[in-house]
């Protein structure tokens, strides 16, 4: 057996590609009796080895459960390449945390791009904190508008049902964003979770309902689909050209300027269907990198 990573088996060049990460372990009781958070935490480490070795970025919505593999994973990818590669997007809610504490560490500089989202208050309450439901769904919400604004693809693994509570489900309306901006999202359906749910429901795509009535899309997925297989071995293409950008609180993307150079053809049926099924998650991200060459291809 090689002894190569999975990156370096595919190879890809993710330059300049911010490749969000949505999910967080699931509660216990919906491991169905596996080892779940292994599997999941393993899924995270394979798919952010994949986009630092390829020169792309990482963003996620700083979920502890997710944060601390993520940051092991980015220090000597980030040494090596001089710069950030891993973009957390923090609500100011939880600020004062430790989790905050620890992505403000000094190591952690050059790392880590941490964008902090002001917490939103409904009116009537006001002296609340993250305990009051009405205030934790406001500001995670604003938090989670901000972070699709940080993606060109969006890949679901694990995350929380929220079954019988009051907070919502975050997975789920990280997904609903990131559709309504048109950004291609890839639920692995096969480690459960609400990224299992998610990938079930029957009126699933892979795009935004909108890009399938564009012609120019349509015939750029049939070239690509064409051209290149999941199976394919020879070098991954550059599949962007606009090079690493430096991430900032600051920054602002309107959805217009972002789509109008971008071509996203659709995956092939049988690869769609395992992404969406297979425990495999070597597999399903290997294909995922291997389509993004073509998906994130600007013009």
């Amino acid at each position: 057996m090689s002894d190569t990573t999975l990156s370096e088996q595919l190879d890809p060049d993710l330059t300049g590609v911010r490749v969000g990460l949505s999910g967080a372990i699931p509660d216990q009781t919906e491991w169905a009796g596996r080892a779940l958070d292994w599997e999941i935490l393993n899924a995270v480490s394979t798919l952010a080895d994949t986009v630092f070795s390829g020169g792309g970025t990482l963003v996620h919505g700083s979920h502890p459960s997710f944060t601390p593999r993520i940051l092991a994973q980015a220090a000597p990818y980030a040494e090596e390449r001089g710069e950030p590669v891993v973009t957390f997007v923090l609500s100011g809610l939880f600020a004062d945390g430790a989790l905050a504490r620890q992505l403000k560490d000094p190591r952690y500089q050059g790392v880590v791009d941490l964008i902090l989202v002001d917490p939103v208050i409904p009116p009537g309450h006001e002296g609340h904190g993250a305990e009051d439901p009405a205030v934790r769904n406001a500001s995670l919400t604003a938090m989670r508008e901000r972070l699709v604004q940080e993606m060109d693809a969006m890949v679901i693994i694990g995350g929380k049902r929220w079954a019988d509570s009051a907070n919502k489900p975050g997975t789920a309306e990280e997904l609903e964003l990131a559709r309504a901006r048109g950004i291609p999202c890839y639920p692995l359906g096969g480690l459960g979770g609400m990224a299992q749910e998610l990938a079930e429901q029957p009126d699933y795509q892979v795009l935004a309902a909108a890009e399938a009535e564009d012609p120019m899309a349509q015939e750029d997925s049939a070239k690509a689909m064409n051209t290149w297989s999941a199976d394919d071995e020879a070098p991954l293409e550059a599949i962007a050209t606009r090079g690493v950008r430096t991430f900032t609180a600051t920054a602002t993307r309107t959805l217009e300027a972002r789509t109008a150079t971008m071509r996203r053809p659709t995956l092939s049926q049988a690869d769609d269907a395992l992404i969406r099924a297979t425990p495999d998650y070597g597999r399903a991200i290997g294909i995922i990198a291997k389509h993004l060459r073509p998906q994130l291809r600007r013009d």
